[in-house]
């Protein structure tokens, strides 16, 4: 993985660490298959729920 990837992924970790509701964070595109090349974009998905619900 390239350096800018995982300095991004640090950065949207930390900001939705802090935000309520937030559940996950999800990797999508061809950075999570392993296909990226530097000029790629990162897509990240971050998932909400409700506390105390499944």
């Amino acid at each position: 993985m390239f350096k800018h990837y995982e300095e991004s992924l640090q950065i949207m970790t930390g900001y939705y660490r802090e935000q309520k509701g937030v559940i996950a964070l999800m990797l999508g595109g061809s950075v999570a298959k392993g296909m990226e090349r530097a000029d790629f974009d990162l897509d990240g998905m971050a998932v909400g729920g409700q506390p105390g619900r499944i």
